[in-house]
């Protein structure tokens, strides 16, 4: 008897043991905290069907989108509102320092200042179209012409530059320590120090439309047939995208979080590693994106569309 007692302890030993372990490791799971939702694209109510080519923004409540037919857009944090612009051509470029020093850039030369209450036009002193605006400051503007010549503004009046690179210039960003890079059509990558102009080696040959520096040695740039390189603080050299559609912009909150927007609804995200594609439920173009410093990204494109990705 006693051994068969004996026998019998043994064997529920290890059964009480599993059941310990299968109890445990049900509380630890039920009880563990659960991981943070992951925020999705959403597609924002932009109230027009105009094309929407560039986007750019003071906070995630102060943000500019303008595209064709005099379309500029603002939002305020709750609902994207038409602003008068006095033009019915196509603006194809936005940038600004503060919320009273917003320039939008456009066809046939037109050029307009927001002072924070309303649009009025400055003139360009041509009829050539303009492509794209960036600066540092109200009074140090860019602004790229067809003919690859660039206007700036020094805070009294506007001067012509003439550039070593004579292709259309697209989209520029600014590097920590103060240097501007400048890409454009033909794989060109300008880049001023606050002295002088120079050309860089890109790598390629393909029209880059945009840029985005994570750091000075941490720098995208986009283009044509999927072209994506990157800038490591010594040289440029080519990425694979997954993709030959053009890509037309792109914008990074970090090393392992940057997005390229494109052609037929193209949306690509880097982790750090690689390109792989994400989902955007759009089939035109999506031709812009702009992060807020709130961390919120910001899509524009074909047909008013708008999509938003809060952090």
């Amino acid at each position: 008897m006693r051994k068969n007692i004996h026998s019998l302890i043994k064997c529920i030993r290890p059964l009480s043991l599993s059941l310990v372990l299968v109890f445990t490791a049900a509380f630890f799971l039920t009880c563990a905290p659960a991981a943070a939702p992951v925020a999705k694209w959403e597609m924002m109510d932009s109230g027009t069907k105009d094309y929407l080519l560039a986007v750019w923004g003071n906070s995630n409540k102060d943000v500019f989108a303008v595209g064709f037919s005099g379309a500029i857009f603002h939002y305020d944090g709750k609902a994207w509102v038409r602003m008068e612009s006095g033009t019915d051509g196509w603006f194809l470029g936005i940038w600004g320092s503060s919320p009273s020093n917003v320039i939008a850039a456009g066809q046939k030369g037109c050029l307009l200042h927001y002072d924070g209450t309303g649009w009025k036009p400055i003139d360009s002193g041509s009829s050539l179209d303009l492509w794209a605006a960036w600066g540092t400051s109200a009074s140090d503007i860019y602004v790229s012409r067809q003919d690859g010549k660039v206007l700036h503004y020094n805070g009294t009046r506007w001067d012509l530059l003439d550039l070593p690179s004579k292709d259309i210039l697209r989209d520029a960003w600014r590097t920590p320590d103060g240097k501007m890079l400048v890409v454009g059509h033909g794989g060109t990558i300008l880049q001023y120090d606050g002295k002088a102009w120079a050309t860089i080696n890109s790598g390629t040959k393909s029209n880059l439309y945009g840029i985005r520096g994570i750091s000075g040695d941490d720098v995208f740039a986009v283009g044509h047939d999927g072209t994506v390189v990157h800038y490591d603080g010594k040289s440029w050299s080519a990425m694979t995208s997954g993709t030959a559609e053009p890509l037309l912009d792109v914008w990074g909150n970090s090393a392992s979080d940057v997005y390229a927007v494109g052609d037929k609804g193209t949306l690509i995200h880097f982790d750090g590693k690689q390109w792989s594609g994400v989902e955007s439920g759009i089939t035109g173009t999506l031709h812009g994106i702009w992060g807020s410093p709130q961390g919120d990204l910001f899509i524009v494109g074909k047909d008013g569309t708008i999509l938003h990705k809060s952090r």
